[in-house]
């Protein structure tokens, strides 16, 4: 989550809704990865990854 909030400070205000929706779902729902199970760990990093990805190409 750390790193999508970085990410998300060098993004243009209107590029943020994406980002802040995803860190606002983490902080409401996950208090530690470690408390998933392991298939559930999985996919959320995955969506993750996705979304870092989305993020660093835009701010490129």
């Amino acid at each position: 989550m750390r790193e999508l909030q970085r990410l998300n400070e060098m993004l243009e205000e209107e590029d943020r809704e994406i980002p802040n929706s995803w860190i606002d779902y983490l902080k409401q729902n996950y208090g530690s990865l470690d408390e998933l199970d392991p298939d559930d760990r999985k996919a959320l990093v995955q969506d993750l990854e996705g979304i870092k990805q989305s993020i660093t190409n835009k701010i490129k």
